[in-house]
């Protein structure tokens, strides 16, 4: 009988964050000015940091929420998705970005934690826009937008 509970309590939690980003889905994140945005094609030196999640489709990310993106001189990606590790291979051309080769760890996520994690997985793997401010690194995803920050 718990089991049931547990598991009716665990599908309307979804449910309901499932209608809350549907409506975030309809907000803009490109709230980038575009004095600050970089033009030019950016390379992976330029972005060559740890990076931490800010918000998703403009909706920010709560403190709870670990999820990171660490790039490094020979292009390799690492990081946090939400409640598993991540690590592939940084494929960067025409300011379209996507991890190739990805792989992660198998921890058991659930709720706010497990959209997060889908979400995130999603923009990464299936390739991205990019774009670059001073400090913030844009991600424009067919489904969902991320906007991360630099790390300090």
């Amino acid at each position: 009988m718990k089991f049931f509970k547990l598991l009716s309590l665990l599908f309307i939690s979804l449910a309901l964050f499932a209608c809350s980003v549907e409506t975030a889905d309809s907000m803009s994140s490109k709230n980038i000015t575009s004095e600050n945005r970089v033009s030019q094609n950016i390379t992976i030196p330029q972005i060559q940091k740890k990076w931490q999640l800010e918000s998703i489709d403009g909706t920010p990310v709560s403190a709870e929420i670990n999820s990171t993106l660490a790039v490094d001189a020979q292009g390799q990606a690492t990081g946090r998705l939400a409640c598993n590790h991540f690590f592939g291979r940084l494929a960067l051309k025409d300011n379209m970005l996507k991890i190739e080769q990805m792989g992660s760890t198998r921890m058991l996520c659930a709720g706010i934690m497990n959209r997060v994690e889908m979400i995130v997985s999603s923009v990464l793997n299936n390739g991205s826009e990019i774009s670059l401010t001073k400090n913030r690194l844009s991600l424009a995803g067919k489904k969902h937008s991320l906007i991360y920050r630099a790390d300090r």
